[in-house]
């Protein structure tokens, strides 16, 4: 999306914006306007991306595998589940990272920005929704987070149909 924008910008830089008509200036400064403000977004949601990263380091793996289903690839079983095992491992070891109920360590815990978690919290839920019904739309039909626990920064919150924010 990112070079059809730039591509747009180029092709309105090489206009000669004098020489239209009044209804044509419009239209050019409305579409380099719309152009400029869908850049800003892309590379304000690459920016929360990278932030979310280190919380989700899975994030690539079910990418991958919900790419290779979308282009309906046959599944290599033996690789996908080489691929969700080591999902598996990077998971448990960020929770033993992030877990504030651990016995205290050498290792500074670190530092988690609420909104980036919440992020990654609502990045998660999407994963899960795509995952379940192939739609990252129905949030509320989502099965809880491992037993409905989940614990990111404090206190670990059950979630429920009542406490959930989604």
């Amino acid at each position: 999306m990112e070079q059809f924008y730039q591509g747009e910008l180029a092709m309105l830089a090489a206009m000669d914006f004098d020489h239209l008509s009044h209804e044509d200036q419009i239209d050019y400064l409305l579409l380099k306007l719309k152009c400029t403000s869908e850049l800003h977004q892309l590379a304000l949601e690459k920016a929360q991306v990278a932030q979310m990263q280190p919380l989700l380091p899975f994030a690539d793996t079910i990418e991958s595998l919900m790419a290779a289903k979308r282009l309906m690839k046959r599944p290599d079983a033996e690789k996908s589940a080489g691929m969700l095992n080591a999902m598996v491992g990077e998971i448990d070891a960020l929770q033993k990272k992030l877990n504030p109920g651990q016995a205290a360590t050498s290792d500074a815990k670190p530092a988690v920005d609420p909104m980036v978690a919440n992020r990654a919290v609502i990045a998660t839920l999407s994963f899960r929704a795509i995952c379940v019904t192939g739609s990252a739309s129905t949030t509320d039909t989502i099965p809880p987070l491992r037993g409905g626990w989940i614990c990111l920064i404090g206190q670990p919150t059950k979630l429920s149909p009542r406490t959930s924010p989604f």
